[in-house]
């Protein structure tokens, strides 16, 4: 995989607030070997078979290499990315994060946590 170190911490937290709203949170930290990298998170937009299963979340990890001729430094920089989406109409069980714009391997699936509100 050209130029990325590594994927960190990738999560997806389905928020269960107390009102009618439902969030579900996914992300992760980049880190790559060089400044002026860029990463987006979208949903992904399906254009071929159907999902992996209907209680999996699919965003599109974006990453944007340094155009050939900037002047990059040479140290490692973290990049967050986080999206959000309302979730009440779904229930996610899991999330998988495809990898666009380079090849190799992104952070995959991760399972949706749903914590629980604590009683107090």
């Amino acid at each position: 995989m050209d130029g990325i170190v590594q994927f960190n911490d990738f999560y997806a937290i389905c928020d269960h607030m107390p009102s009618d709203e439902k969030v579900l949170r996914a992300g992760g930290t980049v880190v790559f070997p060089t400044t002026g990298w860029s990463v987006e998170l979208k949903k992904h937009q399906r254009s071929g078979p159907p999902p992996i299963s209907p209680h999996t979340f699919e965003l599109d990890l974006k990453i944007t290499p340094p155009p050939p001729d900037a002047t990059v430094t040479r140290v490692e920089t973290p990049e967050k990315v986080e999206f959000r989406v309302d979730a009440r109409s779904s229930e996610y069980y899991d999330a998988y994060f495809h990898l666009v714009g380079i090849d190799g391997d992104g952070p995959g699936q991760v399972i949706v946590e749903h914590p629980s509100a604590k009683s107090g």
